[in-house]
């Protein structure tokens, strides 16, 4: 199976999931799906990029990146939790729905152990994956993105 330009970042960028979260979220911000990006100080709070306000009055959609290419092990499955974790019991901002971008497809036990996880949540989770992120990269809102991965 040939590999989308997602997974692809592994054979040109040194700092993978660097590049995956800051392509991911500006495909996500040129497509609308987010308003903007967090800086990174004293940690991200669970958030990569979002949409709505940050206070307890108003209600935050987040986006978090892993960039995960492989069958995910416990590992892969904590840094998911903890991360959804973060984001829902910030003191910030109140969360309103939760999304994954990851570079892949997944295996059917890795959908399997999420749809079982997510079912579990207070708060609506769903999942950006690479064939998502390939078909956004392939419209017009992925112009800046595709010249970002021509560049490399």
């Amino acid at each position: 199976m040939a590999l989308n330009p997602f997974e692809q970042l592994e054979l040109l960028v040194s700092e993978r999931r660097q590049a995956f979260e800051d392509l991911s979220m500006m495909l996500s911000q040129d497509s609308g799906k987010i308003d903007g990006r967090v800086a990174i100080y004293f940690g991200d709070g669970g958030v990569d990029g979002y949409t709505g306000n940050f206070s307890k009055q108003g209600q935050l959609t987040v986006y978090q990146s892993r960039y995960f290419t492989k069958l995910w092990g416990n590992s892969q499955k904590d840094k998911i939790r903890d991360s959804f974790k973060t984001a829902a019991t910030s003191k910030e901002f109140k969360l309103k729905e939760w999304f994954l971008c990851v570079p892949v497809r997944l295996t059917r036990q890795d959908l399997a152990w999420f749809d079982k996880w997510k079912a579990k949540q207070p708060i609506p989770i769903d999942m950006v994956d690479g064939d998502d992120l390939t078909q956004m990269l392939a419209t017009a809102n992925g112009a800046r993105t595709r010249q970002q991965f021509r560049n490399w």
